[in-house]
């Protein structure tokens, strides 16, 4: 029977979603007829052949690429920790809590991309709006 593996958005939700908090469910496809055993994916007894392309993209735009994906995915980052602390207005968010909700961080607690996203939201912000509570975490005050 043919199957797979697909992610579903949270309890309540029917929607698919790659985002945090979806969930991984299996998924079998029931059908009346034969099923094509077509696969994208290379047989494990064939070898992998590497051969020299002449490339299609010069090293220096290949570069450019790469940065620009890594800003890109750097301010969305900021996006949305700015949007977690904004949903949480006045409440003590704690590095921890924003690691995990925010950038899905869990697996080094000692990283400071937390402290450093928060320094670069200030300098565009202002140094009021983010407030720091030594030992417990930050706080967005939308009055300041």
């Amino acid at each position: 029977m043919p199957g797979g593996l697909v992610r579903v958005a949270g309890v309540d939700g029917p929607v698919v979603s790659m985002q945090r908090g979806g969930r991984s469910k299996d998924a079998w496809v029931l059908w009346d007829e034969a099923v094509d055993k077509f696969s994208m994916l290379r047989p494990r007894n064939e070898p992998v052949v590497l051969q020299h392309t002449p490339a299609e993209l010069s090293s220096r735009a290949a570069d450019h690429l790469f940065w620009l994906g890594r800003y890109a995915e750097r301010c969305e980052s900021i996006a949305r920790l700015l949007r977690c602390l904004m949903r949480q207005r006045g409440k003590v968010l704690s590095k921890a809590y924003l690691g995990e909700h925010v950038y899905e961080l869990d697996a080094d607690p000692d990283s400071n991309v937390i402290e450093v996203y928060i320094n670069r939201l200030r300098k565009k912000l202002g140094k009021d709006l983010i407030q720091t509570r030594r030992g417990q975490g930050y706080v967005f005050d939308g009055a300041a």
